[in-house]
């Protein structure tokens, strides 16, 4: 889709926003817009309340990550035939509950049915804070990384999920809990580039570096993994995973410190775990000093499921 997307707002589709326009009070209005599909996004066994919910909260992640409040939303839902309507209901209850909840109001959309699987589309506005909206492409050498959450949570829950197991992991992966509303003011006034961490945090920090021009190097011993890990590999697992929905950001290195003052007032959870270096160098990783080798796979690949 890349060459159809001529407009520079598009930013050539290597972001996760695109600009429409000046909102209400003069800042940008940013717009993004997610899938999700039954069997490859989430179960058909489910609960259908968890479903809406999961559906705008990945969104808003999106637009919190660029320094942005969600505002208003347009859903689209192909429903597969003979769709119980009692359970249309329940998606529909627990969308409403979210739409309160993250301030969003819901402005039109388009409801079909098919005979394939149940598909369901938002898209979501989001006015920045800030004049400008926090992109990809800003760190330069010497900004530190830092992670919002804990990493991890979207594969436990997937794990949980598939064994019929019931737990804090697998209600992250229906609902994912994702960064307070406070966090985008956060990355409005400290960040240099910033992400959600959907794919993975490899394969995210990697589109930081590579859209930057930076190279970064991440410690996972300084990770703040979701779930004890034993050795390198069950790391690696946790950051190849994706479904996570924490915020990654980039922080110059003397505003490192009043960005972690900051996030404590707030309430905030963020963990440094790496640095840019030069230019050019892309993703390395280091356990306790030493070199790891970045895996071939660094997350998900939505050309590939």
């Amino acid at each position: 889709m890349q060459p159809l997307a001529k407009n520079p707002a598009a930013r050539g589709l290597a972001d996760d926003v695109a600009l429409v326009s000046q909102g209400s009070s003069g800042n940008p209005l940013i717009a993004t817009m997610d899938t999700l599909v039954e069997s490859v996004h989430f179960f058909a066994e489910d609960p259908p309340w968890t479903l809406g919910k999961k559906l705008l909260r990945v969104n808003v992640s999106d637009i919190i990550c660029k320094g942005a409040l969600p505002r208003q939303a347009l859903l689209s839902v192909a429903l597969p035939k003979f769709y119980e309507e009692a359970a249309f209901e329940s998606f529909c209850m627990g969308l409403g509950e979210d739409l309160l909840r993250w301030g969003v109001d819901l402005i039109g959309g388009d409801l079909v049915t098919t005979s394939g699987p149940m598909t369901l589309t938002l898209a979501l506005t989001g006015e920045c804070v800030s004049r400008f909206a926090v992109h990809r492409n800003g760190a330069s050498a010497n900004d530190d990384l830092f992670v919002t959450g804990v990493v991890g949570e979207g594969i436990l829950g997937l794990d949980e999920v598939r064994s019929g197991r019931l737990g804090a992991h697998s209600e992250h992966y229906r609902v994912p809990r994702i960064p307070a509303l406070s966090t985008a003011s956060l990355v409005a006034e400290y960040a240099s580039s910033s992400i959600d961490i959907s794919d993975g945090l490899l394969s995210d920090t990697k589109h930081l570096s590579d859209q930057s021009g930076i190279g970064v190097e991440l410690r996972l011993d300084h990770v703040p993994w979701a779930a004890a890990c034993n050795d390198v590999e069950d790391m690696l697992r946790l950051a190849t995973g994706g479904d996570d929905y924490q915020t990654l950001v980039t922080i110059p290195n003397r505003r490192s410190d009043s960005f972690r003052i900051a996030a404590r007032e707030l309430g905030l959870s963020v963990t440094c775990i790496g640095h840019t270096t030069t230019a050019g160098l892309g993703l390395s990783l280091k356990l306790n000093g030493a070199p790891v080798i970045v895996p071939q796979m660094t997350g998900f690949n939505h050309l590939k499921t």
